[in-house]
């Protein structure tokens, strides 16, 4: 039934005020919990993001696979509300039952921007705190890289369409998609690396993504790239 369902089952097993995600496949630290609830202790936070690491649990080639944000950066999103990644957030109870919980709806990723946009929207206080880390688990074959990354641009697409009413702007760059076109083309693995400067794993990444959110456009009927 998707992530989404699982979480929501998963707060109505909960017996606290303060929930905490993260994933089945990633391995959070030791100091994640006091992190993320001295978060909430010292701040007027409805929701905290924490940090996604990748350094330890992956491997040097894996790990430069997948742009991430350094645990000082949070999720920033430009001209809309910050975001978080879903194994490493916590919320409220009652933020969470005031929006109706994940949407259900989402499968393969993206519910996790959604959330955190939908609580934010409804006047929920988002806080990031970069010491509330999860060693973060990457897709560490180009199979599994390529169809996590197909399904992440068709959820952006997804975000798009129903965050669009709501001022946000993020995913749509027509004028951009030439370019990317042109770059990754130039830059293929049939290319010497000391040339393209990218690794076959990141043109993968960056190739399923575009890929991804083609498919989404297609779907949703909307130019979304």
């Amino acid at each position: 039934r998707g992530t989404g369902a699982a979480r929501n089952a998963g707060v109505e097993a909960a017996t606290g005020d303060i929930i905490a995600f993260t994933d089945q496949d990633d391995a959070a630290r030791p100091e994640w919990i006091d992190e993320l609830v001295a978060a909430f202790r010292d701040s007027d936070a409805d929701v905290v993001s924490g940090t996604g690491a990748v350094d330890r649990i992956n491997s040097p080639e894996v790990a430069g696979w997948r742009p991430m944000p350094g645990a000082d950066d949070g999720w920033h999103v430009e001209g809309y509300f910050d975001t978080a990644i879903g194994t490493s957030l916590a919320v409220t109870r009652k933020a969470h039952q005031a929006i109706g919980g994940f949407d259900v709806d989402y499968l393969g990723g993206g519910e996790d921007n959604d959330y955190v946009w939908r609580l934010q929207h409804a006047g929920f206080q988002l806080v990031h705190t970069p010491e509330a880390v999860v060693d973060y688990r990457l897709r560490d074959t180009y199979k599994g890289l390529w169809k996590q990354m197909v399904a992440y641009g068709r959820a952006d697409v997804r975000n798009h369409v129903k965050h669009k009413p709501l001022g946000f702007r993020g995913y749509n760059f027509p004028l951009m998609f030439p370019y990317i076109v042109v770059s990754l083309s130039l830059r293929n693995p049939l290319l010497p690396q000391r040339i393209t400067k990218l690794s076959r794993g990141r043109w993968v990444y960056c190739v399923a993504y575009e890929y991804g959110k083609i498919r989404g456009s297609i779907e949703n009927r909307v130019w979304c790239i």
